[in-house]
């Protein structure tokens, strides 16, 4: 949260009625400043009203003065009650919120499922927190509160199968997979894990495998194009690799399902041409050898949550390349570092110094007439305001506490002030 202290300067000042004018546009610098993102936190408000406190007590001020700064006060205090409200009732913005800080769990602890499905739930107990506020304020107002009553029911379920994930976690008996919960993991093509999802089943596009993280049985995300080259499925998870032919097999109930992936250490010769069977049932993964996406290198690509490419070109800095897909840029889906928090995507854009727009060479007709296609155009804005960096491996920066924004930031500060609210609802 930003903050600022003109106790320096109204001591400086002498007490008289020429000040007034002059500190007040002060404050209201300062606030602009804040709200620069089109937005105030809560925290930020809560600044701006203790900087109109101290000009109160302004010894040169007079009555009317006062009365003046009053209002300005209650003015920022109602503005911050509406603001928390609106965070409050503005589901989509909250949702957005709670997979972001999904994400920033992911990022920093996607080795641990355990870690991650704690984190998880400290979301969702902030996220019910601010929906009960949100339903009681609706309800006092004679609103309609229905999708909020849904979005709560829902989110509350979710709290209660993210919790017996964890119960079943930390009771796991070694070497055996949990029941009833799958490690949806997908990873880059150096083996790090990029996202992962504890769920009740098998997520599509993903395959399962022999492996075991946390204590649950691993599904894998599969490359196509990695699949291709190689013949036959392939999942890769830190240094070790899962495979199996891609074929199908029937279920209990007739329903076609691939194949399972076992590892390298699993398979033996059996046969001829090549065949290979499983030795073992399961193979517990060492989360430590394990690690999450952080590092980008010079050549590597970073997808944005709006679907831009961003390519790493050293020095820290990058090049947004527009009009253009994965496959016209010949890129594989395991190279791209994707399902980043906010606070990285934005240092990501912060260091752009380049715009590709490629599109004229995907579109235009080729031959004589049209001349060769330039190979590259773009814009550099932002060139001079980087600074250089040493050459070398680079490193996305690892996110940075930041000032509260809207309700989702507000509630973790305020959590703590709903006592046995979940025990009470939950009867845990």
């Amino acid at each position: 949260m930003a903050s600022f202290d003109l106790g320096g300067l109204l001591l400086r000042k002498q007490p008289s009625s020429p000040d007034y004018g002059f500190l007040l546009d002060r404050v209201r610098i300062k606030m602009d400043r804040l709200g620069e993102d089109g937005k105030l936190a809560p925290g930020d408000y809560d600044s701006g009203i203790a900087e109109y406190q101290k000009l109160y007590a302004h010894p040169g001020f007079s009555r009317s003065q006062r009365s003046d700064i009053e209002v300005l006060i209650s003015g920022l205090q109602r503005e911050k009650s509406l603001s928390i409200v609106k965070d409050f009732q503005d589901l989509p913005r909250l949702n957005r919120e709670v997979e972001n800080g999904y994400k920033e769990s992911v990022y920093r602890y996607g080795n641990d499922p355990l870690i991650v499905l704690k984190s998880q739930n400290a979301n969702l107990e902030q996220k019910l927190f601010i929906l009960r506020e949100n339903v009681a304020d609706m309800e006092r107002a004679g609103d309609d509160s229905t999708q909020a009553l849904l979005e709560f029911d829902s989110a509350k379920n979710q709290w209660l199968d993210t919790q017996a994930a964890i119960d079943l976690s930390e009771n796991r008996k070694p070497g055996i997979p949990v029941e009833g919960f799958i490690a949806n993991v997908e990873t880059n093509s150096n083996g790090e894990i990029r996202d992962i999802r504890i769920t009740k089943g098998t997520e599509p596009g993903f395959i399962l495998t022999t492996g075991i993280l946390g204590g649950f049985t691993v599904a894998g995300k599969v490359d196509p194009k990695v699949s291709a080259r190689e013949g036959k499925n392939v999942f890769k998870i830190g240094d070790t690799i899962f495979s199996a032919p891609s074929i199908l097999r029937p279920g209990p109930a007739g329903e076609l399902h691939p194949e399972i992936l076992t590892s390298e250490s699993q398979q033996t010769p059996f046969g001829s041409k090549g065949r290979t069977k499983a030795v073992g049932d399961f193979v517990e993964l060492d989360s430590a050898s394990i690690r999450p996406q952080k590092n980008s290198r010079p050549g590597d690509w970073i997808q944005s949550t709006d679907g831009s490419l961003y390519k790493d070109i050293g020095n820290r800095q990058y090049e947004r390349y527009v009009g253009a897909t994965k496959e016209q840029l010949q890129i594989g889906d395991s190279d791209i570092m994707k399902n980043l928090p906010d606070v990285i995507l934005q240092t990501v854009k912060q260091r752009t110094v380049k715009t590709n727009d490629v599109s004229s060479q995907f579109n235009l007709p080729q031959g004589e007439m049209y001349g060769p296609v330039p190979p590259e155009t773009g814009i550099t804005p932002q060139a001079s305001q980087v600074p250089s960096q040493p050459e070398g491996r680079s490193r996305t920066p690892a996110p940075v506490g930041a000032s509260p924004r809207g309700g989702l930031g507000y509630a973790k500060q305020t959590i703590q002030k709903a006592g046995s609210f979940l025990k009470s609802l939950f009867g845990r």
